[in-house]
């Protein structure tokens, strides 16, 4: 697995969380993040106010939680140890965050551009392709 796959499967699950979990993106502690830790992964934080202590489907965490929540995923979610090594997940999960916290993810979405696999620039409808640093602002 390289970092282009772990970034997609990390997109996967935003989007899933998106869908599942209201305000997940809110909850997420850029600094704590750690995926190889069930309650400072992404699941953990999003998670960790409602896992409870009496679940008898999962351990009284976040990330067990969270899992039970979803329909138990599976690994293209980037949620789990699926991979040689949880460093690309982290490095995924903080590059897409920082990316829809910018300001400029969702106005440049809505006009036509793309993330990049990397998730670290975007391509406009024209085919030009910015750093997220040096995208122009939405109307320019």
């Amino acid at each position: 697995m390289d970092q282009n796959e772990a970034n997609d499967y990390a997109a996967r699950g935003a989007a899933l969380l998106d869908r599942e979990c209201n305000g997940w993106l809110a909850m997420i502690n850029l600094a704590r993040l750690y995926m190889a830790d069930e309650r400072l992964c992404i699941l953990g934080q999003a998670y960790a106010e409602e896992a409870s202590p009496d679940c008898d489907c999962c351990e009284p965490n976040g990330y067990s939680w969270g899992m039970c929540e979803l329909g138990n995923p599976g690994n293209e979610y980037g949620f789990n140890g699926a991979f040689a090594t949880l460093a690309l997940l982290d490095t995924a999960w903080k590059a897409l965050i920082t990316a829809r916290r910018s300001g400029l993810y969702a106005p440049l979405v809505e006009a036509g551009w793309l993330l990049t696999r990397d998730s670290l620039s975007m391509i406009s409808p024209a085919g030009v392709l910015a750093h997220l640093t040096n995208v122009p602002q939405p109307g320019q």
